[in-house]
């Protein structure tokens, strides 16, 4: 089977015979009227591409057994075969997987959307939204308000719209603008027409792609991206698209129990007598992992400070010293506190609320019993 792609990243189409099938955005709209329950979704084949978006077709796609399941320790197949035999036995440099059909039921023809690219012009607002005043005056490099272009225009709407802030252009008429047309046996797209033609395009539109991402509100993690970010597409339904970081689509992975989230480095606590409390008592200085953005506790280096009532003085522990909590109950407390954390962060939760779980963690592991008693530092 060739690559049917047009080599030029936007606008490219698999074409093929005339389709006895009718396309997935017909099928949509017939299911809309009947009322179905059973939509049209992507094949169980369709479903065990693992697809990269780091290099080209050969390099980026393979084939897992179970496509609804990650599992780290399963070696995938190659979907570029090279001269290698087919699943079949017959000559093929791509897996018999690619000419299985791309959707249930199957469809002649997908129009082709791609979040980031597709939500560009809304993430931008969102960030530039309340910076300036369309009735004030300012220097045309940085804040420009004019009418839209007329292909961005509503129906009899002229009124000037911010087209720049901050120095940066608004990104419109960045959407897909892509579709996909079946060659399979009756004319149906078949999951290679899909690949050959929509990876090419994303590949050419990887960094508008990643410019997008970070303009997205909703996604967690560090930006702006490096431009060597790992990439992962992931298909919603057979014509949406969406693009995830590596970690992000682990996270995603009905099977991230398996997987291993990228350590945080180990909370730096160290126990204090603390002026705020009575003199056998000491304060938990957590770093701001913890709690980047509450201010009113802060300690020597930028550090947090909260009080750990659990850590006094019992059974006669000497003067300046804090009673620890039983061994390995002190361990196991930070570790719970660093995977909620880790949660937390991927899930843009509160980051207020963790001094609290700190508290009542250590708190709670510290009442069950004595143990070893911990030297503040001099």
């Amino acid at each position: 089977m060739s690559d049917d792609s047009d080599g030029s990243g936007r606008g490219g189409s698999a074409t093929g015979p005339s389709s006895s099938f009718p396309s997935y955005e017909e099928r949509q709209q017939q299911e809309l009227a009947n009322g179905s329950e059973h939509k049209t979704n992507i094949s169980p084949d369709a479903r065990r591409i693992r697809w990269a978006l780091n290099g080209p077709l050969e390099t980026s796609i393979s084939v897992v057994q179970c496509g609804r399941v990650f599992d780290p320790e399963e070696v995938p197949e190659p979907y570029y075969l090279g001269d290698k035999e087919d699943h079949e036995g017959g000559p093929a440099c791509w897996h018999s997987i690619s000419r299985s059909p791309l959707s249930e039921p199957r469809v002649s023809s997908v129009k082709v959307v791609v979040d980031p690219l597709d939500e560009w012009d809304r993430f931008w607002m969102d960030v530039h939204e309340g910076h300036t005043d369309p009735d004030a005056t300012y220097d045309p490099a940085e804040v420009l308000y004019e009418p839209l272009p007329p292909a961005e225009r509503d129906a009899n709407l002229e009124d000037k719209k911010l087209l720049r802030c901050c120095g940066e252009d608004r990104p419109l008429g960045k959407e897909s603008d892509l579709i996909v047309r079946g060659t399979g046996e009756g004319g149906f797209v078949t999951i290679h027409d899909f690949l050959s033609v929509v990876h090419p395009y994303l590949l050419s539109r990887r960094d508008e792609i990643l410019e997008a991402m970070e303009l997205d509100g909703g996604r967690s993690g560090k930006r702006p991206f490096e431009r060597e970010t790992k990439l992962m597409v992931m298909w919603l339904n057979p014509g949406y698209l969406d693009i995830q970081t590596e970690y992000e689509w682990m996270r995603s992975s009905k099977a991230f129990s398996k997987v291993k989230a990228p350590p945080l480095p180990p909370p730096q606590l160290t126990i204090l007598p603390s002026p705020s409390l009575d003199t056998s008592a000491s304060a938990l200085m957590t770093p701001d992992l913890l709690n980047p953005r509450q201010q009113k506790k802060r300690g020597a280096g930028g550090r947090n400070i909260v009080p750990v009532s659990g850590y006094v003085n019992v059974g006669g522990a000497p003067e300046g010293h804090a009673q620890a909590p039983r061994t390995g109950l002190f361990e196991a407390a930070m570790e719970q506190v660093r995977k909620a954390e880790i949660e937390r962060i991927a899930n843009g939760g509160d980051p207020d609320s963790a001094p609290k779980r700190v508290q009542r963690l250590l708190t709670d592991q510290a009442s069950r019993g004595g143990g070893a008693t911990r030297q503040p530092p001099s």
